[in-house]
């Protein structure tokens, strides 16, 4: 896991905590465009991607298509830390399903945090994941590029066995 600043004063804070636990029911699909290629999704997210052989993208425009419908954005508490917690544990989530389910295959998930505080909201969590296609990666690993988000962000990848 690697994660810019920003996001590791909050993880020292949640680290001080319980573990919580949340009923989060995910289920990602997998299914193959035109050309065979495989894509992720979650069901019932992004117009239900359902007709496989109608997706007409490849590659770099699959991993696109991927951070765009793979969206979990989560705004259940006013309290950071019990957000993170629970953003925490969807991202743990996601790549155990992502490490059972499809282990031929790299992905990135990425979580970021939002404190409500620029626009006077309540806090929010967004997590997105994506497949890791011919090394191409939608957010970079680079220390430099991860502190250049002023939001606190972290990425969990899950690498092929």
């Amino acid at each position: 896991m690697i994660y810019n600043k920003e996001m590791e004063s909050y993880l020292n804070i949640s680290s001080k905590l319980n573990e919580s636990s949340s009923s989060i029911n995910l289920y990602i699909l997998r299914g193959v465009n035109c050309d065979g290629e495989p894509y992720f999704y979650l069901k019932n997210n992004c117009c239900n991607l359902i007709d496989n052989d109608n997706v007409k993208f490849t590659e770099e425009m699959l991993t696109k298509l991927e951070w765009d419908c793979n969206e979990i954005y989560i705004n259940d508490s006013e309290d950071i830390i019990c957000l993170l917690q629970t953003a925490l544990f969807t991202v743990k989530l996601i790549k155990t399903i992502l490490k059972t389910q499809y282990s031929s295959q790299s992905f990135d998930i990425v979580m970021s945090l939002d404190d409500g505080k620029e626009f006077e909201v309540l806090p929010s969590a967004t997590i997105r994941f994506y497949a890791i296609r011919n090394n191409y990666y939608y957010i970079s690993h680079d220390k430099l590029n991860l502190e250049s988000f002023s939001q606190p962000i972290l990425i969990e990848s899950v690498k092929v066995k």
